[in-house]
């Protein structure tokens, strides 16, 4: 949450600085309006079981923790270079990034939630209520993102190469623990090197949450699995949406075909996971972490 934070200030006072050069078609006052909004956000999320502190106290905290900035001005400063000279794609890559982050912390508290059900020891409600909140990050991040008009999207988009946040590990991983695994991606998993892992055990065997709530038959569980998962639902929704207007008829970076592609993973009710015939326990809240 600290990284999810200075990634954010990051952002923010690029704009700040580009402020006075930019135009109103720049949308800078409203990307402004929506990032102070976001961390608003952000500062709300709840971050220990059983208390009511939240990420804001954490924050706060850390004006005292001279290790802390350090790590955050070294992950800003290292995280920054564009591939472009167009100011415009530090919203992009930013933006990048924080949903990197976001992937992570769902991932974090799905596994935390499922281990915990299985152990059966009366935490997994409010790690799942957690998780609700948590699911939400993709789409307030999108939220800012949405400042960045096509026109001004394009301008830097070539530069990008074939640069991806859909073939992230760890945007994979977070569906992987929380539906399992899906057939359908092997294609694109097999393209890129660093999903190979996933189309093989045990990576391809991990429960998932999904299975393992609807195994516990409890309500509350269920309820807060089905916010969960709309909430999801309407970030992939958000996210086609993104490519049927960002890029028309334009190929999809890392060589897929765009929006027809995310279109295909809309949905997860037609998602079908093979039998689940060893269960590892794999420590994945370490795995792709660092």
């Amino acid at each position: 949450m600290l990284a999810l934070d200075a990634t954010l200030a990051a952002l923010e006072a690029v704009e700040r600085r580009a402020a006075p050069r930019l135009t109103e078609a720049d949308h800078t006052e409203e990307r402004l309006k929506r990032l102070n909004a976001l961390r608003e956000q952000v500062g709300r999320l709840p971050v220990k079981i059983g208390s009511e502190a939240n990420v804001a106290e954490i924050i706060k905290g850390r004006g005292d923790d001279g290790m802390a900035l350090w790590q955050a001005f070294v992950l800003t400063r290292c995280s920054g270079f564009l591939a472009s000279n167009d100011h415009h794609e530090h919203i992009f890559l930013r933006t990048v990034q924080a949903c990197e982050l976001a992937f992570y912390l769902i991932r974090y508290f799905t596994v935390r939630a499922r281990l915990s059900i299985g152990r059966g020891d009366g935490q997994a409600p409010a790690l799942m209520a957690q998780l609700v909140h948590y699911a939400e990050l993709p789409n307030h991040i999108f939220h800012v993102l949405q400042t960045l008009t096509p026109d001004l999207f394009l301008t830097f988009r070539d530069a990008t190469g074939e640069a991806s946040a859909v073939q992230s590990l760890n945007y994979h991983l977070m569906e992987l623990v929380m539906y399992g695994h899906d057939a359908r991606k092997v294609e694109a998993y097999l393209r890129f090197e660093h999903l190979h892992e996933l189309t093989v055990p045990p990576l391809r065997s991990v429960r998932p949450l999904r299975d393992t709530v609807l195994g516990a038959g409890d309500p509350d569980l269920t309820e807060a699995l089905d916010a969960v998962e709309r909430t999801l639902l309407t970030w992939r929704g958000r996210h086609y949406g993104f490519g049927r207007r960002y890029l028309p008829g334009v190929k999809g970076s890392g060589g897929t075909e765009g929006a027809g592609y995310l279109k295909r993973f809309v949905q997860k009710d037609n998602l079908v996971p093979e039998p689940i015939t060893t269960a590892p326990e794999l420590d994945m809240l370490g795995f792709a972490y660092r």
